[in-house]
């Protein structure tokens, strides 16, 4: 049997090609079949999606297709009513390794919060380097699909509220993460949303949105003529491989894709 790049996020075992696998319906977060009878529900933070199983193998397909249907809801705001907008996720301006200081481009920075804890296969492998290094790096041309609220700006991921119990989940959460491309430890850290920080993510409008009267004042230039806004929180969790760059939000890959 062969990895699939992913954990059971009940024991955080890896998932192999074979195993059964019962995978929330709402938040697409997988989990051994035995795991999820064992735990009653979905192990993601305040979800209350159904199982739906599979084999080990389909799972990265089967993930790719659910997270573009989820980013059609929600419609309306559920905090302020107001209309809410698909999108993306992403930052102007990143500048490049190798590339004139002067060019810029599309992309998300990861900004690194702690340090993987080092395995065997680092050892020969820069494991200075791994462990002392930077701990940012960009990802050239990353976004996020998401919807946001033109009112309160508000952020939702796979249909998913990111808010401040949301983040703190992420933050918190045990268990080490390995890349499914060149099993290297992921590190922890955030994809930066805060309007001041360097290369940090807007929200991009895919169409134009609807005024009203609550923008004047309010970055009215941003959102009604330019359909961009940074959203309420300020970044969202995510792991990142230092070797290859592979990087996840919330569990989900989001940067060379599995």
């Amino acid at each position: 049997m062969t990895l699939v790049g992913k954990s059971c996020l009940y024991c955080s075992k890896a998932i192999e090609s074979e195993d059964r696998l019962a995978v929330c319906d709402r938040c697409f977060a997988a989990h051994h079949e035995e795991c999820w009878e064992r735990n009653g529900r979905c192990s993601t933070f305040r979800c209350g999606g159904l199982p739906r199983t599979m084999r080990g193998d389909d799972l990265p397909t089967v993930v790719h297709l659910a997270m573009e249907r989820s980013n059609e809801q929600p419609q309306i705001c559920p905090t302020c009513a107001g209309k809410v907008y698909a999108g993306t996720l992403q930052a102007r301006g990143i500048k490049q390794a190798g590339v004139h200081p002067k060019a810029t481009g599309l992309g998300l920075v990861f900004v690194g919060k702690g340090r993987p804890t080092p395995h065997k296969d680092w050892f020969g492998k820069n494991f200075l380097a791994k462990m002392l290094g930077n701990k940012s790096w960009v990802l050239a041309g990353a976004h996020v699909r998401a919807r946001s609220c033109g009112k309160c700006r508000r952020l939702f991921v796979w249909g998913v509220t990111v808010d401040e119990a949301f983040i703190q989940k992420y933050a918190t959460e045990s268990g080490d993460r390995f890349c499914p491309h060149c099993h290297a430890a992921l590190w922890r850290g955030e994809i930066p949303l805060r309007p001041r920080n360097p290369g940090s993510a807007r929200f991009e409008c895919n169409d134009p949105p609807d005024f009203h009267r609550d923008w004047i004042g309010h970055n009215l230039l941003d959102r009604y003529v330019l359909n961009k806004w940074f959203v309420a929180v300020p970044a969202l969790p995510a792991y990142s491989c230092p070797d290859c760059q592979y990087t996840e939000v919330a569990g989900r890959p989001i940067y060379k894709f599995l």
